[in-house]
């Protein structure tokens, strides 16, 4: 530890000042903070009034004799008027002449002298960096005034590196620096511990660096300060928190990169060779295939391990590098690449995984031969089946695909399997891959192989070619579902290759006119082979598809629906549910499935399974804010920032739009120039809300039947996802056409009976009843937003804080004004009935004493519009303000 390494510099320190010098070696690695040591003692003896004598050994100094001695002395000889060794200033040299033991000449019997003569005057501490370095002319002199000492106020301190203690530097075979380390008392300066590093880290980054961030500076700095200080100068800026944990282990910082460059260049070659070995296989030991890789016979091996481990640019237990930057400073990259290539033959003899030899490939930049090739397939499937949607796949296979010279079905193949493991995070260029490997693949099953890769909502904005290969193999197959017996007839895998190219045959025109009837049309025959289709990802994968199309069309039952698609969610994996990037939100797996049970009522059960999975992607919270607003709850996020669901228009997209209208919510109005009918749509319902925010019935009758007419163009008519026609007959009753109001909530109430979910038919018989003027306040089943869209079962109410219990629905009282002639009866405000509903809703707020703010924070208006609203209905009440208003109630 540092302490005692201090502690040992300060004892000899004092004894020098009492005329009872000696000597002291500090030992250590590279980087452990050798030359910080003898910067604190310099300063401590300047401090004592000693006079300070120092000098660095360098490897390039080597050759000049007396190189370091000089150093030490030639600033105080440059002092003294010019004098030189020969002849120094008489009275300065005792008149002795020193021990010839020490096969010393005339020029060491001076200097000898003259440092005796001048720690007469002055106590010296003579301190000396990188004795490993010391030419041998220095090192038998530092012995010699090492050796008297003891004896004298002389205190001498040297550094050097441990691994080369026993070994001794370029200029000699070890013997004389072994001399001068046995005169020397020795400290060694070992690695931090974590209690250490952990203040040290904590007192440069702060107290708040968590536990993570300090495991990681831990693992790459194995408590070598020099190290520690490089990497936390490297990732200065950034917060030590579990985020910055990737930046501590990737960072290389270029100090660090040049010292560990400078310690590899000067090691002897056998361990150099050695060091290339550990760092190329990350690890060595008893046994470790570093031992092979590199070459060296036992005796050579031990050394170069000893001499490496003292150096400290071996660490821990098995031996690993100090830091990943030795694997690429200790070899020139010609020789790192050769090194790599032998490693990946080394590992495949010895049988090691696929992963381990591809990583070593990944580094060669040669093109492989057909071996390395074939072993980056093998890690690809690996790396998906343990790790689903990782890079490491892609990256594999990208490498081998950039070698591999095959043509034709091979490389198809190949082509495959790349498109196979990019899909999920680049779904483009997934899509480019199958359509190249498309036209190398000659068999029809290869090519239903290579087109099942893709999600089916990926192949409707795919090229057409793709297209049409698509509808060629389902042309090319009977039609309809392969029922039992004909399965018998086929092998599992043909069987679920029909299934693929079926489902995404049908997901092809889904969103064109007719599309979604052929989809609908196929229920009666999924919901026939439920349980097979059950069984296999492939028929999920189809029941997704056929009860989606079935719920959007209001085709079926809703308890049928409901019913499958609640076990398909039950027996999907994690990753059938997984969207690929590019796929909106609502259009994958999930998102059909989720549509699906909201149309037949099941958003209370989706409440539960989505609270068990919450997700980060905006996908994953559009999914849920549909299943919300079907509940009755309001909106989790305010309209502004509500995420406007990226990519293709789809049914969910205006499901979802619709949801929020019902719930008067504000929609968000972001929504960029994107062409299709779906994005048509739900322009239309943005400016409908709009319209209505504004008192503009007119404008918005006219958006939303622009909206109906383009649904039912589509086949999109299940009422229970797309509630247009009850809007419409509100707004036709509105303006005084009962007649046509009747017919459009006639056949809302006909749709919605035949689908049999009981929210629908309890919405359209209470827009009925308001346009017939019947209408009754019914305790349990009230028109609060998102009613339209409940579940089958009662969905519990969500828990309102005590500070936050809703005041009563002013929408209640609008439904009662009609069975009220006094028009106070349900609102409380007399001459309620002179009022619009959306008048009334404002006016029952004021006068409960909300402030224009609160109300457009409770119905998610504009303040501009709240204004507009009150101003209009108080001028049809006939009276001045707020006070008048509750004088009224």
């Amino acid at each position: 530890m540092r302490d005692a390494v201090d502690a040992a510099v300060e004892r000899l320190l004092a004894g020098a000042m009492q005329g009872r010098g000696g000597a002291v070696v500090v030992r250590g690695g590279v980087g452990s903070g050798r030359t910080t040591v003898l910067d604190d003692a310099a300063a401590a003896a300047a401090a004592r009034g000693m006079q300070v004598l120092r000098a660095t050994a360098a490897p390039a100094e080597t050759g000049f004799d007396h190189g370091v001695t000089h150093q030490l002395v030639d600033p105080l000889l440059l002092g003294a008027r010019g004098w030189h060794l020969a002849a120094p200033p008489a009275g300065l040299l005792p008149g002795r002449d020193p021990a010839v033991e020490y096969g010393a000449g005339a020029r060491d019997r001076t200097l000898w002298r003259f440092v005796e003569a001048l720690a007469g005057r002055v106590p010296l501490a003579v301190l000396v960096d990188d004795l490993q370095w010391s030419d041998p002319a220095s090192l038998r002199w530092l012995t010699r005034l090492a050796d008297r000492s003891a004896g004298q106020p002389i205190a001498v301190v040297g550094t050097v590196l441990a691994g080369q203690a026993t070994t001794g530097g370029p200029a000699d075979d070890g013997a004389v620096l072994r001399g001068l380390l046995a005169v020397c008392g020795s400290v060694h300066l070992h690695p931090l511990d974590v209690a250490a590093t952990t203040a040290l880290v904590r007192e440069r980054c702060g107290p708040g660096a968590t536990s993570a961030f300090l495991d990681a500076v831990g693992d790459v700095c194995h408590g070598v300060p020099s190290v520690l200080h490089a990497v936390l100068d490297e990732v200065r800026g950034l917060r030590p928190d579990d985020e910055a944990v990737a930046a501590v282990r990737a960072a290389r910082p270029s100090a660090l990169r040049e010292r560990l460059r400078r310690a590899a260049r000067l090691l002897p070659g056998p361990a150099r060779t050695y060091l290339q070995a550990v760092a190329v296989l990350d690890g060595a030991g008893p046994g470790s295939p570093a031992d092979r890789l590199s070459g060296l016979d036992p005796v050579d091996r031990a050394a170069a391990v000893a001499r490496l481990v003292g150096d400290g640019l071996l660490v821990g237990d098995p031996p690993r590098v100090l830091h990943p930057l030795l694997g690429e400073v200790a070899a020139d990259p010609d020789g790192w690449e050769d090194l790599h290539l032998r490693a990946a033959r080394l590992r495949l003899e010895l049988g090691h995984g696929s992963e381990e030899i591809a990583a070593h490939l990944l580094a060669v930049a040669a093109p492989l031969q057909r071996w390395g090739i074939e072993i980056l397939r093998a890690a690809a499937r690996r790396a998906a089946t343990l790790d689903p949607g990782s890079s490491r796949a892609v990256r594999y296979l990208r490498r081998a695909l950039l070698d591999d010279d095959s043509t034709g079905r091979d490389r198809g193949a190949l082509l495959v399997e790349l498109a196979a493991a990019e899909y999920t995070e680049e779904s483009s260029t997934a899509v480019r891959h199958v359509g190249q490997a498309v036209r190398l693949l000659d068999s029809p099953r290869d090519r239903a192989r290579a087109l099942a890769v893709l999600d089916p909502a990926l192949l409707r904005d795919a090229p057409e070619p793709l297209r049409a290969a698509v509808r060629d193999l389902a042309s090319a197959s009977p039609p309809g579902l392969p029922t039992a017996h004909g399965a018998q007839a086929l092998d599992d895998d043909a069987c679920e290759l029909r299934l693929r190219i079926l489902t995404r045959t049908l997901r092809l025109d889904e969103d064109e006119p007719g599309g979604i009837a052929a989809v609908a049309g196929m229920l009666d025959e999924a919901l026939d082979a439920t349980d097979p289709l059950l069984s296999t990802a492939a028929g999920r994968e189809l029941l997704a598809v056929v009860l989606h199309g079935a719920a959007v069309a209001g085709t079926g039952s809703a308890a049928a629906v409901g019913d499958v698609a609640s076990r398909v969610l039950k027996v999907a994996s994690p990753q059938e549910l997984r969207s690929p990037a590019g796929v909106a939100a609502g259009d994958g797996h999930r998102g059909l499935l989720i549509t699906a049970l909201v149309a037949a009522g099941g958003a209370g059960a989706l409440t539960v399974w989505l609270a068990e999975r919450p997700g980060a992607d905006p996908r994953d919270r559009a999914e849920a804010e549909l299943v919300r607003l079907a509940c009755g709850a309001p909106s989790e996020q305010p309209a502004a920032a509500r995420p406007y669901p990226d990519g293709r228009p789809v049914a969910f997209t205006v499901a979802l739009a619709c949801a929020a209208a019902s719930a008067e919510a504000r929609l968000d109005d972001r929504d960029p120039d994107r062409a299709g009918l779906a994005a048509h749509i739900r322009r239309r319902l943005v400016r409908a809300t709009a319209a209505l925010a504004e008192d503009a019935p007119a404008l918005a009758l006219e958006c939303v039947l622009d909206a109906g007419r383009h649904l039912d163009h589509l086949g999109w008519c299940n009422p229970a996802l797309f509630q247009w026609r009850g809007w419409a007959a509100e707004l036709l009753a509105g303006r005084g056409d009962r007649a046509a109001a009747l017919r459009q909530v006639d056949e809302e109430l006909d749709r919605a009976l035949a689908w049999g979910a009981p929210g629908p038919v309890q919405r359209a018989r209470r827009v009925r009843d308001r346009v017939l003027g019947t209408v009754t306040d019914d305790p349990v089943v009230h028109d609060r937003p998102g009613t339209g869209l409940s579940p089958v079962e009662p969905v519990p109410p969500l828990p309102v804080p005590p500070a936050e219990q809703p005041r009563p629905d002013p929408a209640a009282s609008t439904r009662a004004r009609t069975a009220d002639p006094a028009g106070t009866t349900g609102s409380g405000v007399a001459g309620a009935d002179r009022l619009t509903a959306a008048e009334l809703r404002v006016v029952e707020l004021a006068a409960a004493g909300d402030g224009n703010q609160q109300i457009a924070a409770r119905l998610g208006l504009s303040r501009r519009a709240v204004e507009k609203r009150l101003t209009s209905a108080y001028r049809r009440l006939g009276i001045s303000g707020r006070a008048e208003l509750r004088s009224r109630r």
